[in-house]
């Protein structure tokens, strides 16, 4: 078997969601110099580029377009990692609390709000 008949890894949950999914990888490793304009514009409409972009520091990608950043654009968020995160659910930089913190205060609390909303199943029922 060669390394191009190797099975693809299955993707995270998320990836499933990208709407790079199927479009040509190289898009999104330009040459230096290259425009990144194309690969940014296919972010522009995905419904996970948050995710995409917390991936990509937590993993140190160090090329290509992840979340519409560039390695230059997210070399300052990857650099305080540990100290910021990028929300999950909304993408925008937070001061973490703590290293689990996943989601900023206003997506926690918005996640905790409608916890409280969700229906709770009688007592004695699974």
């Amino acid at each position: 078997m060669t390394n191009d008949d190797a099975p693809l890894p299955m993707p995270m949950g998320w990836q499933v969601e990208a709407a790079c999914r199927g479009v040509d990888p190289d898009l999104f490793y330009p040459d230096r110099g290259e425009s990144t304009a194309e690969a940014k514009a296919v972010c522009r409409e995905c419904r996970v580029t948050a995710e995409c972009l917390a991936y990509a520091i937590e993993t140190r990608q160090q090329f290509g377009i992840w979340g519409g950043k560039s390695e230059r654009e997210r070399r300052p968020l990857r650099l305080e990692h540990h100290r910021y995160g990028v929300c999950v659910a909304c993408g925008d930089t937070f001061e973490r609390r703590s290293q689990n913190h996943r989601a900023c205060s206003a997506c926690s609390k918005a996640a905790e709000n409608a916890r409280q909303r969700e229906p709770r199943p009688a007592q004695g029922q699974p």
